[in-house]
């Protein structure tokens, strides 16, 4: 997991912030230059939970194992998205017209540039 001061922003600063990194994560290139592998790697496991938890296809089991997260971390984000925390991101995902080509990349992202394990690992998701 990423390190974070725990010393909390106060709203004013929090907002800015907030709004600053809204504006960069329209800029691909940027993201690219300031987010660790690290976070990278967390953005994509977080981004693919959600996914795989709003399509109800995929036991606790495959995602805990096939993602190396926590059982409470899985728990966490489902019951996030039960209360509708992950709207707009599921949202996103169902309109999203070329989902091979993002599990494909969140693969990737997941993997480090490492060669894939297995053949047809997201096979699943073609159907």
């Amino acid at each position: 997991m990423t390190h974070i001061s725990k010393k909390p922003l106060k709203t004013k600063e929090l907002d800015f912030v907030s709004n600053l990194f809204k504006t960069i994560i329209h800029n691909p290139g940027i993201l690219e230059e300031i987010l660790t592998n690290v976070e990278k790697i967390m953005l994509a496991k977080r981004l693919a939970i959600i996914c795989l938890l709003s399509e109800n296809e995929m036991g606790f089991l495959k995602i805990r194992f096939g993602l190396g997260v926590s059982p409470s971390t899985i728990v966490r984000f489902e019951r996030e998205i039960d209360s509708g925390i992950y709207r707009k991101t599921i949202n996103f995902y169902t309109k999203m017209k070329n989902k091979k080509q993002f599990w494909e990349l969140t693969e990737k992202i997941l993997r480090g540039g490492l060669p894939s394990r297995g053949r047809g690992r997201w096979k699943f998701l073609n159907k």
